[in-house]
C-alpha cells in the first residue's frame, strides 16, 4: 500500500509530547493515530487534519474555527462524550488530542457482530442522546452524527466522537464555497438545502441511525449520493415497521418524530428525545425488547460519499469496499471494520427537488457491489442540470449574489440570550455562546458579539454571543491589619484589585508604616474594581510639653491628659518659695517636643526647710522677739498682769524643736 503523507508521522513526536505509534483510521477530514502522551504516560487518540483543510486556501479560517470548536468541546464533560484533551499546531500539523477508545464503532458492531436486540439498540441510542443533550444544553451542535462517530468501550458504553470537527469544516466550506460537509445517509433536509444546523439536525441524524439499527437499511437508499440527498429533501421517512413488521407503533412513532422532513415538526433537541426514548423503553414488552434486529447487508453502500456543487455536478470518488479498512474509517476505535459511510460535501441551494420514486422498503433487494452504470449516470446528470436550470437565478442570488450575505443584527448588546439568538436565527445566522465578566452589563445579558453588530457576513455564519457573568468578584487578602504597607499593597494588586488608596493617621498603639484598618473586611469578596482604602499609622502624635511649675499634681495631671501625656510624681524637695505640694521642676522640660502617651516626671515642693526654735524663756520681751524673728519666726506677745517684770515666762513652741520658718510663736511675758 502506498503511504500517504500522514503515514510518515508514525514514530514521530508531535509538539514534543505525543509519540505517534500507529495509524488507526482515515476519513474525509482527518487521520487518527494511536499515540502516547509522554507527559502523562497514557494512550490518546491524535486526530491530524488533512492538509487540504488545515493548509488550503481557507486554512487560517478553518484553523480559527477549529480551535474555537475544540475549546467548546473541551468544556463539555460527559461520560458518553469522547473527552478532548488538547489541540494545537506543530509545524504544518494541525492536531486534536482526544480520549482513546479501544472498542469498535457502531458501524463495525452492526456489520461484524452478532445481531443486536431491540433493547441493545435503544440503549445505545439512549446513551448517545444523553451525550447530545449535554451538547445541546450548552448551545452547541454536533453536526455529523453517524454510526462511525458512535464508539463503544470494551464494556459496551457509548462514546460520541468527533464533536466540533465537522462543524468547523462545514462553516469554512459553506462560508467560502457554499459547500456543506456530511454523510449523505444522515444529513437532514435543512442542512442539505441551506447548510444551517441546530439541535434538530442532530436529532434527525440520530433517528436515521436508529432506523438503520432496527431495520438493517439506511433511511433512504439509492444508486448515487444525489438520489439519496433528493429523497431526504422530497420524501417522508419510512416507518421501521415497513421493513420489520413486528416492530410496534411506539417505535414507529418515535423514529417518525425524529426524522420528519420539517424541522418545526421534529423533536426539538436531544434532551426531549432522551425523555421520549425512555418512555418508549418503559412501555415495550419483553418480547419486543429481546427480539433481534435485522443485520445490515454485508456489502458496502454505494451512495454514501458525495460532493455536489452549485451546478449539481458530482465530484466524489466511489468507495472501494476492498480497500484497507484503516483507510475507510474515521474515529478512534482500534482496528475498526470496513465502513460504508464517508464524509460528503454538498453545495447548498434552496431548491425543491423533484419527486423521487422509491420502491417500498420491504421490497428492497439485497445490495450488490456498486458498479458505475452509464444510463444511471446520464439520468442523474440530466436531473441535476434540470434542477440547476429551474432555480439558477435563485441559486446565484443565494450563493453568490447579495442574498448570500446578511448583517449581524444591531442592538444585541444588553439583550437576553433568547432574544439575541432569535434575532440571529431570523437573520439566517447561527448563535454560539461564550461568557465574560462585565462591569456594566447585568448577568445573563449580551456583552458583545463576534462578528460585531452591523458587520456584513455570509448567511449561516456563526456569531459568538458573549454573555455577561456580571461584575467579577475577587477575594480580599486574609491578612491586612498589622502588616507593613508595601506587603499589603502587593497582595491587593495580586488579588486583582486596583492599587489601594492610602490614608495616614497617628496611632498611640501601632508602629509607623503598619496598617491600622481597611475599608473592607479581610477575606471578604468584592467587585474586582473596588478601590480598597488602607489606613496607615504615622506613629505616635508629637506634642509640646506644657509648663507645670507651681501647679498642684491634680492640676498638672489634668493639663497633661488633655495632650495625651501621663504624669509621674517623683521625689519631693524643700523649697522656700514654692508651697508644699506644688511642682518645683519637670522632665521633659516645658516647651520641649514629646509624643502622645509619653510620661512627664515632676518634683514637688515640701515647703521651706524646718528651723530649730531658740529658747527665749527668761529674756525680756524685746530680746525674745528679736531672737525669734532672727530665727525666721513670727512673734506674738501675751502680757500677763501688765508684764511689770518684763520677763518671758512661757513660749508656745518648745525650744529645740524644728518647725517651718514663718511659724508664729506666742510668748507669755510677766
Amino acid at each position: 500500500m502506498t503511504l500517504s503523507a500522514g503515514d510518515r508521522l508514525v514514530d514521530t513526536t508531535i509538539d514534543g509530547r505525543y509519540r505517534i505509534r500507529r495509524r488507526l483510521a482515515s476519513g474525509g477530514m482527518a487521520t487518527v493515530y494511536l499515540a502516547t502522551d509522554l507527559r502523562l504516560d497514557r494512550d490518546v487518540a491524535v486526530k491530524v487534519m488533512h492538509e487540504h483543510l488545515a493548509h488550503g486556501p481557507h486554512g487560517s479560517d478553518f484553523a480559527a474555527r477549529f480551535r474555537r470548536e475544540a475549546r467548546s468541546a473541551a468544556r463539555l464533560a460527559h461520560p458518553h462524550l469522547v473527552a478532548v484533551h488538547d489541540q494545537g499546531v506543530d509545524a504544518d500539523v494541525s492536531y486534536l488530542v482526544m480520549e482513546y477508545v479501544s472498542g469498535p464503532n457502531l458501524r463495525r458492531l452492526l456489520v461484524a457482530e452478532p445481531p443486536m436486540t431491540v433493547r441493545d439498540a435503544l440503549r445505545i441510542i439512549r446513551e448517545a442522546l444523553d451525550a447530545l443533550a449535554a451538547v445541546h444544553a450548552a448551545g452547541l451542535v454536533h453536526r455529523d452524527i453517524k454510526p462511525e462517530n458512535i464508539l463503544l468501550t470494551p464494556t459496551g458504553s457509548v462514546k460520541v466522537a468527533d464533536f466540533g470537527l465537522a462543524r468547523a469544516v462545514t462553516e469554512v466550506t459553506a462560508a467560502s464555497t457554499g459547500t456543506v460537509m456530511g454523510t449523505v445517509a444522515y444529513l437532514s433536509p435543512e442542512l442539505i438545502t441551506s447548510g444551517k444546523a441546530d439541535a434538530r439536525t442532530d436529532v434527525y441524524a440520530i433517528g436515521a441511525t436508529l432506523f438503520e439499527m432496527l431495520t438493517g437499511h439506511q433511511l433512504f437508499e439509492g444508486d448515487t449520493p444525489i438520489q439519496i440527498a433528493l429523497q431526504h429533501l422530497q420524501s417522508e421517512a419510512p416507518r421501521p415497521s415497513e421493513i420489520s413488521p413486528w416492530l410496534p407503533s411506539e417505535i414507529d412513532d418515535f423514529v417518525a418524530q425524529m426524522t420528519t422532513r420539517d424541522p418545526d415538526n421534529r423533536i426539538p433537541s436531544a434532551g426531549v428525545a432522551l425523555a421520549a426514548i425512555k418512555r418508549v423503553e418503559s412501555v415495550l414488552s419483553e418480547g419486543v425488547l429481546a427480539h433481534t434486529v435485522t443485520p445490515p447487508p454485508a456489502t458496502g453502500d454505494a451512495a454514501n460519499t458525495i460532493e455536489t456543487s452549485r451546478d449539481g455536478q458530482l465530484s466524489a470518488e466511489d468507495h472501494d469496499p476492498d480497500r484497507d479498512s484503516k483507510d475507510a474509517v474515521e474515529g478512534s476505535g482500534d482496528e475498526q471494520g470496513r465502513e460504508s459511510a464517508h464524509t460528503v460535501s454538498l453545495h447548498i441551494q434552496p431548491t425543491q427537488a423533484a419527486p423521487v420514486v422509491r420502491s417500498a422498503p420491504h421490497d428492497r433487494p439485497a445490495r450488490t457491489p456498486r458498479r458505475r452504470r452509464r444510463p444511471l449516470l446520464v439520468l442523474t446528470i440530466m436531473l441535476a442540470l434540470a434542477l440547476a436550470g429551474t432555480v439558477g437565478a435563485s441559486v446565484w442570488y443565494q450563493t453568490l449574489g447579495p442574498g448570500a450575505y446578511t448583517s449581524v443584527p444591531e442592538q444585541l448588546v444588553g439583550q437576553t440570550i433568547d432574544d439575541a439568538t432569535a434575532a440571529l436565527t431570523a437573520a439566517s445566522l447561527v448563535a454560539d455562546q461564550e461568557t465574560a465578566y462585565s462591569d456594566t452589563i447585568p448577568n445573563g445579558l449580551i456583552v458583545s458579539t463576534d462578528p460585531e453588530s452591523a458587520e456584513r457576513v455570509r448567511r449561516g455564519t456563526t456569531v459568538t454571543l458573549v454573555i455577561s457573568q456580571g461584575v467579577e468578584y475577587r477575594d480580599v487578602p486574609d491578612e491586612i491589619v498589622g502588616k507593613k504597607l508595601a506587603e499589603v499593597q502587593d497582595a491587593i494588586t495580586s488579588a486583582g484589585f486596583p492599587a489601594p488608596t492610602v490614608e495616614r493617621e497617628f496611632s498611640d498603639t501601632v508602629d509607623k508604616g503598619v496598617i491600622i484598618a481597611s475599608s473592607v473586611p479581610q477575606g471578604s469578596r468584592h467587585p474586582h474594581n473596588t478601590t480598597i482604602t488602607l489606613t496607615v499609622s504615622k506613629g505616635k502624635e508629637p506634642v509640646e510639653v506644657p509648663n507645670l511649675a507651681q501647679m498642684t499634681t491634680t492640676e498638672a495631671e489634668s493639663v497633661l491628659a488633655n495632650r495625651g501625656l501621663n504624669l509621674k510624681v517623683g521625689k519631693k524637695q524643700y523649697d522656700d518659695s514654692i508651697p508644699e505640694g506644688a511642682i518645683v521642676s519637670q522632665v521633659p522640660a516645658a516647651g520641649s517636643q514629646s509624643y502622645r502617651t509619653a510620661t512627664v516626671t515632676v518634683v514637688t515642693s515640701r515647703g521651706p526647710k524646718p528651723v530649730e526654735v531658740p529658747n527665749v524663756v527668761g529674756m525680756s520681751e524685746s530680746d525674745a522677739t528679736t531672737t525669734l524673728k532672727d530665727a525666721g519666726f513670727e512673734v506674738k506677745a501675751d502680757r500677763y498682769l501688765g508684764a511689770i517684770l518684763d520677763r518671758v515666762r512661757f513660749q508656745s513652741e518648745d525650744a529645740g524643736t524644728k518647725i517651718p520658718p514663718g511659724t508664729t510663736i506666742t510668748i507669755t511675758v510677766w
